[in-house]
């Protein structure tokens, strides 16, 4: 999993996480690389790191999910007074020729 937040990805999540890099053709790389299927990134990051992605990722990044501050404050409530921003967790396709 890609997550901006390696420690907070990997402890939420319960699976290893790597940096998103600053480029899409690194992020692809690198997905290639270690077989990464999932990214997790506030929208926040988006912007400064992917920023087309706000309105068309790639195709072979697939919006999974998107979480509102009001959700991550319900599901956690030691946050409730943090300002948030949305998540997006996305869905990342195997480079051509490997199994998905």
């Amino acid at each position: 999993m890609f997550s901006c937040e390696v420690y907070h990805g990997a402890l939420f999540l319960d699976r290893p996480a790597i940096n998103v890099p600053f480029d899409e053709a690194q992020l692809a790389r690198v997905r290639d690389h270690y077989g990464i299927r999932y990214m997790t990134i506030s929208l926040s990051d988006l912007r400064s790191r992917l920023p087309a992605w706000e309105t068309r990722p790639p195709a072979w990044a697939g919006l999974a999910a998107q979480i509102s501050p009001d959700s991550l404050r319900r599901s956690f409530p030691s946050a409730a007074a943090m300002d948030l921003d949305e998540v997006r967790i996305y869905r990342l396709s195997a480079a051509r020729g490997e199994k998905d």
